[in-house]
């Protein structure tokens, strides 16, 4: 009897599981900083804002992808031999006026988001991060993932924020879609860095990047898992 009930316990299990991600975007910069690259291409973007201390938007630029505060350097998650780096752009001058904030994005644009893409639910931006540590007292660094409309408006924004811990650590943001009506709509992902006065310790390495399209949990899957939990319960109490 038991080993029936284990045999239907894998099958329950198999057809929970039916569904697995796909990945449309990876890289790990490896391949980039064995060809001797020391700045970031693309399809990595670029882009600063400059704020006052009241939040006023002065100037930046976008996209950059051969200048500013992006490279390929050596040392990457898990003793790999590279990965990308991103910190503010101390470039121009004038941007550091006392109390002005300079954010500075690392980021991966796709345009025209199809049904196939958006059709499983979730897309998911994973990636492995390296704050730098100490972290200066007005330093902030998040993760996004970001749905822009055909004509670039921001629809909705996800951030997940990135802790200083003096160790690589795994971050991941995710944009869920209830339904089709993004088709045609835009795609970001990212790093973001920000920093206020040259603070420093804003600077932030990025590594084993990987952006998927995950399924939900189908009513089949859910009913699946729910029969399981119930055999298995059943099991325990009769063993």
């Amino acid at each position: 009897m038991k080993k029936v009930l284990s045999l239907m316990l894998a099958g329950i299990a198999l057809l929970a599981n039916q569904s697995h991600s796909v990945t449309f975007f990876a890289d790990n910069f490896e391949a980039r900083g064995s060809s001797g690259a020391t700045t970031l291409s693309s399809p990595w973007e670029m882009n600063k804002e400059v704020f006052t201390s009241s939040g006023t938007y002065i100037n930046g630029y976008y996209p950059g992808t051969t200048f500013g505060p992006n490279a390929i350097v050596e040392g990457g998650a898990g003793g790999s031999a590279f990965s990308g780096k991103v910190y503010p752009d101390y470039g121009y001058a004038p941007d550091w006026q006392p109390g002005n904030q300079v954010a500075v994005s690392l980021l991966v644009t796709k345009v025209g988001l199809t049904a196939q893409d958006i059709s499983p639910g979730v897309i998911q931006f994973d990636f492995d991060y390296l704050r730098d540590n100490p972290v200066g007292s007005n330093a902030q660094a998040y993760g996004f993932v970001k749905l822009l409309s055909p004509t670039w408006e921001t629809w909705a924004t996800n951030v997940f924020n990135l802790a200083a811990s003096g160790d690589w650590l795994h971050g991941s943001a995710k944009m869920t879609f209830a339904d089709l009506g993004a088709v045609g709509a835009n795609l970001q992902w990212g790093i973001v860095v920000s920093d206020v006065d040259y603070g420093g310790g804003a600077g932030v390495l990025i590594d084993n990047v990987t952006v998927s399209n995950v399924p939900e949990p189908t009513s089949a899957s859910l009913l699946g898992l729910g029969l399981a939990g119930l055999l298995a319960s059943r099991l325990r109490r009769r063993s």
